[in-house]
C-alpha cells in the first residue's frame, strides 16, 4: 500500500526553493571562509606564502576529486552504517 501525500501549493513550493537556495548559499560561504581561515592559519604557522598558495590550489582539487565517489557511497549504503564506520 502506498502512502498518499497532499499536494503542495505553488506558494509552498516557492518557499521551499527559497529556503534551499538560502541554505546552499550560507553553506557555501561558510565552507569557503573556513577553508580560507585554515589557509591563513597555515600561513601564520609556516610563515611561507607558497604553502598558503598551495593550500588554496590543492583544497578545491581534493574536494572535486572526492565529490563523486563519496556521493556514490552515500547513495549506495545506509547513512547509519557510514556514520558508524567513519
Amino acid at each position: 500500500m502506498t502512502a498518499v501525500y497532499p499536494a503542495i501549493t505553488d506558494q509552498q513550493s516557492k518557499i521551499q526553493i527559497l529556503k534551499d537556495v538560502t541554505s546552499s548559499l550560507i553553506n557555501s560561504l561558510s565552507s569557503e571562509m573556513f577553508a580560507f581561515g585554515l589557509g591563513l592559519m597555515l600561513l601564520q604557522t609556516t610563515q611561507n606564502a607558497i604553502s598558503f598558495g598551495l593550500d588554496l590550489i590543492v583544497t578545491p582539487i581534493i574536494s572535486l576529486t572526492f565529490m563523486v565517489p563519496v556521493g556514490l557511497i552515500a547513495d549506495k549504503y545506509s547513512h547509519k552504517k557510514i556514520l558508524l564506520i567513519s
